[in-house]
Formats: C-alpha cells, sequence, structure tokens
C-alpha cells in the first residue's frame, strides 16, 4: 500500500490503500493521506478532477461552494470583491446602472436621468418633468413650475418666453 496522494481522497481508518479516488471538480486535497476531499469555498472552483488546490474567480464573477466553475455578476449588478457567492453580486443603486454582465462598478446617470435599483441603462423622465438630482430614481421627476416647460429627453424646465404660458402636462 502506498500514500493516498494529494488530490485524492482514500476512506478508511490508515489512509494506505490500493485505490486512491481523485478529487470530483468542485473539491481538492491539499495534503496526502487525506480522507476525504474537501469542497472549495464560495468564490472559488475546480473543473477537474484530482486538484490539491481551488482557482480563484476573477472578480464581477461568482462560485457558490463546491462549485465546477464561475457565473458572471449579471447586468444591473456588480461586484469588486473576490471568493464571493451570488449574494456579493450586489445592486446598482438609484442613478446608477450596469449594462454588462461581470460589472466591478455601476455607471452614474446624467443629470435629467434616473435609474431603479437594478438597472441596466438610465431613464430619461418624461415630458413635463426633470430632476436635477444625482443618484435620481424615477421618483425625482418632478413637475416643472407653473410658467417653465420640460420639452424631455434630460434637458431641465425652461422659462416660457414672453406672451406664453406652459400647457397642462408642461410639456410645451
Amino acid at each position: 500500500c502506498t500514500r493516498c496522494p494529494p488530490g485524492h481522497e482514500c476512506p478508511g481508518a490508515e489512509q494506505l490503500t490500493s485505490e486512491a479516488m481523485p478529487c470530483q471538480p468542485g473539491t481538492f486535497a491539499p495534503h496526502a493521506s487525506q480522507s476525504r476531499c474537501s469542497s472549495c469555498t464560495a468564490g472559488r472552483f475546480t473543473s477537474s478532477e484530482s486538484n490539491t488546490i481551488c482557482d480563484v474567480c476573477d472578480v464581477g464573477s461568482f462560485a457558490p461552494p463546491a462549485s465546477k466553475g464561475c457565473h458572471k455578476c449579471s447586468a444591473g449588478k456588480y461586484s469588486n470583491s473576490l471568493f464571493i457567492s451570488e449574494t456579493g453580486c450586489l445592486n446598482c443603486t438609484n442613478g446608477r446602472y450596469s449594462n454588462s454582465a461581470a460589472a466591478l462598478t455601476c455607471k452614474l446617470c446624467d443629470i435629467g436621468s434616473w435609474a431603479e435599483p437594478a438597472s441596466t441603462e438610465c431613464n430619461t423622465c418624461e415630458a413635463g418633468k426633470y430632476t436635477s438630482k444625482l443618484f435620481s430614481a424615477k421618483s425625482d421627476c418632478v413637475e416643472c413650475d407653473g410658467g417653465k416647460f420640460a420639452p424631455g429627453n434630460a434637458k431641465p424646465c425652461e422659462v416660457c418666453g414672453a406672451g406664453r404660458h406652459s400647457n397642462v402636462d408642461f410639456t410645451e
């Protein structure tokens, strides 16, 4: 009998065996004479057999424990940390968005536009409304004051010309 090699498990009291079993994907055995392979922790993986260490997922990706591979955080989410499970992919917050998977940060919407949490794009306030705040949600879009109008497309409220007034919905 020989000692159970690293990357293998040898169930039995002595860990001396003629049949060492390779650690399966998602598991590893760093030392010789291990009776069981250990599961990779969150954010780590192995995709083949007989591993002595687990690989680390890239930033912007995650892996649940005992994983055979990594998954990208979805659009609308981001992660700038290593060693995470899916809950480590965080939603973009109000006024921020992520339009691609595996984002490390969320992009900031321009003034006059908004995004709800986990958004993949910014939206402009509807015609007759505007927001002058950064980090805006849809509820931050407010109607123009009397005598002003907002044409939409993230343009601020404008004063009506001399001898003019705004219509009921403040769009002209």
